[in-house]
């Protein structure tokens, strides 16, 4: 199974498939962002539009928003990650993780 690969639509929202074979276009890192939130113990959480699939089997919508938490800003190794098929899924699951992080003082 190939990569597939996506695009925002013209709402800057809406997840448009490249085509096979066409060039990818470089989406400035501004317009993917959906979120990101610094925890009181400084874990960073950040929501963005990925481009790509990340689901995990061909009977899913394709997951193409991801969040991801870090140990704090600038440090890349995750500690958890969320991927969602839409922009608005996106947002709900990250405001969904700054709560469950911020209750459980994970």
């Amino acid at each position: 199974m190939s990569i597939e690969y996506y695009t925002l639509g013209k709402d800057k929202r809406t997840p448009e498939k490249i085509p096979e074979g066409q060039d990818k276009p470089l989406i400035p890192f501004k317009e993917r962002l959906i979120k990101q939130t610094t925890m009181p113990d400084k874990k960073w959480v950040s929501t963005v539009f990925i481009g790509r699939d990340e689901s995990e089997g061909e009977d899913q919508p394709p997951k193409l928003f991801g969040t991801k938490v870090f140990p704090k800003h600038g440090v890349w190794t995750e500690m958890y990650s969320w991927f969602y098929p839409t922009w608005d899924e996106a947002e709900k699951g990250h405001m969904q993780i700054v709560k469950w992080l911020h209750e459980n003082k994970i």
